[in-house]
């Protein structure tokens, strides 16, 4: 009783308003290692579709490209190792997506030595790791880590550094590392030293050299400042003998100055002549003075008989009036 038609209709996906990924929160690949990741765009009523046209925005660490899993399956490829936080967008809509790379599987063992200039007798750095396909750098494992080296020891000192001894001198010295099947060769030159290293390297077997030297010279300073201060102590006890020879051929020379050195211990007699003392000049007096100390005896002044009563200068200028006796002895009177 009717005429009845049946339409169908097939709603799509409006534009899309935003973009949602089944990585969650966080996404975390490896480097060199292709993963998918699925993209769909939403429209303003919530309705879903894959994203089958993603654009990566302005990153060189990741690479994008469509996955043969299936439509809105995107393959993303780590290149350099981090954490990053990509954009990806399709039309007017995109999202931020916190991505970490991991390196990847180790393809190659490098090393390095800490100094350019090795000697005999010391010690230096080894450094050892491991990158991968891309270049990332893989920490290798110490306790799984062989090395062996033609200079000497080898020894662990922290993650990747190990200390080399060098007690084999030569130019074709090496370190063979081996980890996780992977093999590396670190080539280096030993300088020889003195004594072959047992004194440490060339610069400090001559410093302890130069040590040695100046302590020799040290001690030979020593011993001729003693020789020198034995001889002068010998020459001025031979210009004391000799002196005191002098004082004994003086003594018996002139008896007279035996009087006049007991006379300086004795104390001054009184005044018994009112004979005033003459007028000496100072250059004469000086001269008196000087002989008298010369030979130890005081001299006579102008008007005096060396010897007899009368006036004297003695060693310090002093003009002293003495009165010597028939037996004679000297008193001093002035």
């Amino acid at each position: 009783d009717g005429v009845f038609a049946a339409v169908r209709i097939n709603v799509i996906t409006g534009s899309e308003n935003t973009l949602a990924t089944d990585a969650g929160d966080t996404m975390t690949i490896t480097a060199g290692v292709p993963s998918d990741l699925y993209v769909e765009i939403v429209d303003v009523h919530g309705n879903v579709a894959p994203a089958e046209d993603i654009q990566l925005v302005e990153s060189g660490f990741v690479s994008i490209e469509p996955s043969a899993t299936g439509r809105g399956y995107w393959q993303l490829d780590g290149v350099i190792s981090g954490t990053y936080s990509i954009e990806l967008q399709q039309g007017n809509a995109s999202i931020f997506l916190p991505l970490t790379i991991l390196p990847g599987e180790p393809v190659r063992v490098l090393t390095s030595v800490s100094n350019e200039s090795l000697s005999q007798g010391e010690v230096t750095l080894l450094k050892v790791w491991a990158e991968d396909s891309q270049g990332n750098r893989v920490e290798v494992v110490p306790d799984k880590t062989s090395i062996t080296c033609s200079s000497g020891k080898a020894s662990h000192v922290k993650s990747d550094t190990w200390e080399i001894e060098l007690e084999d001198a030569g130019t074709d010295r090496s370190c063979t590392v081996a980890w996780q099947g992977l093999i590396s060769q670190q080539f280096y030159d030993v300088e020889s030293v003195l004594l072959g290293g047992a004194l440490g390297s060339t610069n400090t077997a001559m410093s302890i050299g130069l040590v040695f030297l100046l302590m020799i010279f040290a001690v030979l300073i020593v011993l001729i400042r003693r020789g020198n201060s034995k001889e002068e102590a010998w020459d001025e006890y031979e210009d004391e003998y000799e002196y005191e020879d002098e004082e004994d051929d003086g003594e018996e020379e002139s008896p007279e100055s035996n009087v006049l050195e007991e006379s300086e211990f004795k104390s001054p007699l009184p005044l018994t002549s009112g004979e005033s003392a003459p007028v000496i000049e100072d250059a004469l007096r000086s001269e008196l003075a000087v002989k008298a100390t010369q030979i130890g005896v005081m001299q006579a002044a102008p008007g005096t008989n060396q010897g007899e009563t009368g006036w004297y200068v003695d060693a310090s200028t002093e003009l002293q009036q003495w009165n010597v006796g028939s037996d004679g002895s000297w008193s001093r009177l002035q």
